[in-house]
């Protein structure tokens, strides 16, 4: 008696994080598998599953500074300057402070910045949080002492655009801010210049001059993890069987490896388990409306040596997968040796991916 076999391979993200925008639609694509034998039919199309169900739990991993020597104190190390100096007699915490002065005279003025590429990749759903401190003084009078800071995108890295400002004009001491909330101007994923902007303008008066200092800053951001896995190729043909056959993707027979991918950004460790279709049951010997469907990840090429039985609980096809790493691995059914039914039967294999602790 021939037997046909539709099987399902679906792959469900456990998150303990937000799920960017659109990858849940581009989740439920990708992870429709189909593994077919042909035959005798045992049917039924199956659902997409979804481990838990919408909307995800969110995990967000501590806040980690950003910027490099942030408060001065090595100088104008990792920072670029133009028109702004180092003052290393005024600080507002241990050592040294950015300063942007202008000359003494009738409406003179000074654009000074002080830049910063942030070497370590912004995503579009961390948060980010600035804090700084900034002092202002004058002589005789002032029209100006803008502070402000700024980023260029990564996708415009010559253009400015500010998330934070202060206008106020006299002689000032040191004053404190934020840490203020400035995610939403980090709305593309990747590399971020970072600026401090200082303008100075005397007004029609002899003696004036301004200046304003830049200490002890910080840009915290806390990633948001994220937690996903893909499948390659996803289809596999198991071909005409008949009953109590086996059949395998391994080398030798139908050569069809597949491989389970961390497309997330965090290391994942993935899990596996199988499913009871209609009317068949998974388990470890094939009998009467029972089938066997086994999966191994290393020496797969003589099953069912180094292969373990796939049950309807999880268990551990990789650990300590890093981000963009995958792990390979082989699977081989072996279909009832009778069967009462003659409908289309859908077995799932779902592949799960968790946070590594």
């Amino acid at each position: 008696m021939i037997i046909i076999v539709w099987i399902l391979l679906r792959y469900v993200i456990l998150t303990m994080m937000r799920i960017i925008k659109n990858n849940l639609c581009n989740l439920l694509v990708i992870c429709l598998v189909f593994l077919t034998v042909t035959g005798w039919i045992f049917s039924g199309w199956p659902r997409i599953w979804q481990d838990p169900s919408v909307p995800p739990q969110v995990k967000e991993v501590k806040a980690i500074e950003y910027l490099s020597n942030p408060s001065f104190t090595d100088g104008t190390t990792d920072w670029t300057l133009s028109i702004a100096t180092y003052d290393s007699t005024t600080f507002q915490d241990t050592a040294g402070s950015i300063k942007t002065i202008s000359d003494v005279g009738r409406n003179k003025t000074a654009k000074g910045t002080c830049d910063q590429t942030i070497t370590t990749s912004i995503g579009s759903s961390d948060t980010v949080l600035l804090s700084l401190y900034w002092k202002k003084g004058y002589t005789s009078s002032v029209d100006a002492q803008d502070l402000k800071a700024q980023i260029a995108k990564p996708s415009d890295p010559a253009t400015f655009i500010d998330i934070w400002s202060d206008v106020q004009t006299g002689n000032i001491d040191w004053t404190s801010v934020g840490p203020i909330d400035v995610s939403s101007y980090f709305d593309e994923t990747g590399t971020y210049i970072f600026r401090y902007y200082m303008y100075m303008d005397n007004p029609n008066d002899a003696n004036a001059q301004a200046w304003v200092w830049i200490d002890n800053t910080s840009f915290d951001v806390t990633a948001t993890a994220i937690v996903s896995v893909s499948v390659s190729d996803g289809i596999v043909a198991y071909g005409t069987l008949g009953q109590n056959s086996t059949k395998g993707t391994h080398s030798g027979d139908l050569n069809d490896l597949q491989t389970a991918t961390n497309d997330g950004n965090v290391t994942e460790d993935f899990n596996i388990k199988g499913q009871n279709s209609t009317n068949w049951t998974l388990g470890a010997t094939a009998a009467t409306d029972v089938y066997v469907h086994q999966f191994c990840t290393s020496t797969c090429t003589t099953p069912p040596t180094n292969y373990t039985a796939l049950t309807t609980s999880y268990a551990t096809l990789a650990t300590g997968i890093a981000a963009s790493g995958n792990q390979t691995f082989d699977l081989y059914i072996n279909t009832p040796n009778t069967s009462s039914v003659f409908t289309q039967q859908s077995v799932d294999v779902i592949i799960q991916a968790v946070q590594s602790p």
